[in-house]
């Protein structure tokens, strides 16, 4: 489930009449769970809120951590820069009706965010006694069934079958990463 950005918790907790964050995931997590499980996309700065939630303290004795990164970092910064200023953040999202314009300062930026998001997560792993499963962004995006089965057996879970033609989301990368790149 990604659904830690705030626009997506406030909408739901309006639409259910609910005033704490914790019962507003406790009540998506409950329609989304299958067979007991669900998984959990978070940033680092949603660390702090689930901590202050009670919920980590909650899951802690079934929680399990995946942690991915980008080895190509660049390649993640402009990415980002170009879906922050397309509002395109998947290939299903309309974009922007103006192209974005290439900004150095900004992908800069991005490196050092992206950085210091993976600087939080080993502090809070460490922090923690929890030792997440490490997932390369490459290695998912060129052998997913394997990384997905990989990731799974180390939970304990049986793999599932990967049906990628099933998946509307297509990758974005194109002429403009690349000449921003460059």
């Amino acid at each position: 489930i990604e659904c830690l950005n705030a626009e997506h918790i406030l909408g739901e907790a309006d639409r259910r009449q609910l005033t704490r964050f914790s019962d507003v995931i406790a009540r998506i997590v409950a329609e989304a769970a299958t067979e007991g499980h669900f998984a959990l996309k978070v940033g680092a700065n949603h660390l702090e809120i689930l901590g202050e939630s009670g919920l980590l303290d909650l899951w802690r004795d079934r929680l399990h951590c995946i942690h991915l990164e980008r080895l190509d970092r660049l390649a993640q910064a402009i990415s980002w820069e170009i879906a922050l200023q397309s509002g395109q953040w998947t290939s299903i999202s309309t974009p922007a009706p103006t192209a974005p314009v290439f900004r150095p300062a900004r992908i800069r930026a991005a490196l050092e965010a992206f950085a210091d998001g993976n600087r939080q997560f080993d502090l809070f792993f460490g922090c923690n006694g929890l030792r997440p499963q490490h997932v390369l962004y490459e290695d998912l995006e060129t052998a997913p069934a394997d990384q997905v089965a990989r990731l799974l057996a180390g939970i304990g879970l049986p793999p599932l079958r990967i049906r990628p033609e099933l998946v509307p989301i297509r990758r974005q990368r194109g002429a403009l990463n690349e000449a921003w790149r460059q």
